[in-house]
């Protein structure tokens, strides 16, 4: 009973916060208080290709491939090759139960299926005959991120401190151990305002995350060691809103009684650099350019240090609502648009 009336809570919450996160997305927020450098010819569309659905999110890059996932269809995997979509039907069991919360992530040739409310991840290879389940979390799993096939970093719940953390977690012979944590610093509520987008350089041996509703930076290590507190180049440093309880009968439900202002979205990594989605205008930025494009903050790795800013601009009136990088190009999705853009870094002069 106990674990319905969990997976109930849980399950409204969620909806609650993906219908607060479109919405204040699209807003502005004028005046952040710092200006941006936007050096010139970063990039570039070079092509843009209907692949006609707006139900679809990025789920990795390999070359000229482009993975793609279906929100309504979490065991479908799409591939996005010289101009044809194909269709993958992930060999998921029946005894495989996943949720409609399931997200995909390819990094070639592995595929990983993380379902959040389960707390779950199934994995295997493009064209193998079936997968394996891991149990990865104890409850809601916001993100996982594999650092190899047996070992992944979770954004979760921590049903004690009543806030999000970020954990590293370690399969052996089909079990989950926990390896190391790091509670994630309350300033509301512990549970939405420590949602953040988290990273990984495995080159580098390093993690990245960012709050999405305040403006701080951590740089650790992969074993969640804190090497360095930073902040974006925004001065949003408390959040600026309030949560309420509210019981619908046995069920609790937690809202937002006040809008949420989005800072920080999504994050991605570049060579020696971080690419920061921002929802926060600077004092330079015009209005029309800031409401027409999704503004992207780069930091270099590592010192975390502002480096420049550039536009991925709105196509046909869509917003760019997703993108990922591949060496010289950055994949975006807008509407029913898939736009590859030509990224140029080369003649960029960084600001002291």
């Amino acid at each position: 009973m106990k674990r319905v009336f969990l997976f109930i809570t849980i399950t409204v919450t969620m909806s609650v916060m993906l219908v607060l996160f479109v919405f204040f997305y699209s807003q502005t927020s004028r005046g952040g208080g710092m200006i941006r450098y936007f050096p010139s010819h970063i990039v570039g569309i070079k092509s843009i290709q209907s692949i006609g659905k707006d139900c679809y999110y990025l789920a990795g890059v390999a070359g000229d491939s482009v993975f793609i996932g279906d929100f309504h269809n979490p065991k479908t995997l799409y591939l996005y090759h010289h101009s044809v979509l194909d269709s993958i039907i992930l060999p998921i069991s029946p005894t495989q139960r996943i949720t409609k919360a399931s997200t995909l992530t390819v990094e070639f040739p592995t595929i990983y299926l993380h379902d959040i409310l389960w707390g779950n991840v199934l994995t295997g290879q493009i064209h193998q005959a079936s997968f394996t389940q891991y149990h990865l979390a104890s409850s809601l799993m916001f993100q996982s991120v594999p650092l190899s096939y047996q070992n992944y970093l979770l954004l979760d719940f921590d049903t004690l401190t009543k806030t999000n953390r970020l954990e590293k977690v370690l399969i052996q012979e089909g079990q989950r151990s926990i390896h190391s944590q790091f509670p994630l610093d309350k300033q509301v509520d512990g549970y939405f305002c420590t949602q953040g987008a988290l990273a990984v350089d495995t080159d580098r041996g390093e993690v990245y995350f960012v709050y999405q509703y305040r403006n701080e930076l951590l740089r650790l290590d992969t074993s969640l060691y804190l090497l360095q507190r930073s902040h974006t180049i925004d001065t949003v440093r408390q959040i600026d809103f309030t949560v309420d309880t509210v019981f619908e009968g046995e069920i609790a439900r937690t809202t937002f009684s006040s809008p949420p202002q989005l800072v920080n979205s999504k994050l991605r990594t570049y060579g020696s650099y971080l690419f920061i989605s921002s929802g926060i205008q600077a004092d330079n930025q015009s209005i029309d350019n800031f409401e027409k494009a999704m503004t992207i903050d780069v930091y270099r790795k590592t010192d975390l240090k502002y480096q420049f800013s550039f536009y991925l601009t709105d196509l046909f009136g869509q917003r760019i609502r997703d993108f990922l990088i591949e060496g010289d190009r950055i994949i975006g999705l807008a509407g029913t648009d898939l736009i590859v853009y030509e990224l140029d870094l080369s003649q960029v002069s960084y600001p002291e």
